[in-house]
């Protein structure tokens, strides 16, 4: 095709419908074309981190701030999730989406280290918004702030 790729991705905004599916079609070709990254990779780069123990130690240490934000939250399981994203951002200054299965031992670690004598609660889950404020107070700790939803590029199917 004759398109010039970084030509679509400035003017998608602009598209009738035919120029659309016609951008989408050599998006397509495109990816199908490229693979820089190995799953493995990919993984690696944008998964969870992959804790040692000895590292467990640094990113979830915290200073007086940090453990006064952790221990504001009233229950366990956000304390909790909120150690645990706090870690994970000083980790990759990421923010991941995670269930309590996927993150068993660096809960353990936590547990042992902040809340020895208490049982671990059996669901470990936090709703949507609760996650947000989380992740809105480690960015304020960090001076950090979100990217404005204005910035953000739409994408082409079938990346949406």
């Amino acid at each position: 095709m004759d398109t010039d790729f970084a030509g679509l991705c400035e003017n998608v905004n602009n598209f009738s419908r035919t120029e659309y599916l016609r951008a989408t079609r050599v998006l397509a070709d495109f990816t199908e074309r490229i693979a820089i990254l190995s799953d493995e990779e990919i993984r690696d780069l944008y998964g969870l981190p992959r804790i040692s123990k000895e590292e467990r130690r640094l990113y979830f240490s915290m200073d007086p701030q940090e453990q006064s934000l952790a221990l504001s939250h009233r229950f366990l399981t956000t304390r909790l999730f909120f150690i645990l994203q706090l870690g994970y951002f000083k980790t990759t200054r990421m923010f991941f989406v995670f269930s309590g299965n996927e993150v068993k031992e660096d809960v353990q670690f936590i547990m042992d280290s902040y809340f020895s004598g208490q049982h671990l609660p059996e669901k470990l889950e936090i709703n949507r918004v609760t996650r947000w404020k989380q992740q809105q107070r480690i960015l304020s700790l960090f001076d950090y702030q979100r990217l404005p939803a204005l910035l953000h590029l739409p994408l082409l199917p079938p990346y949406q």
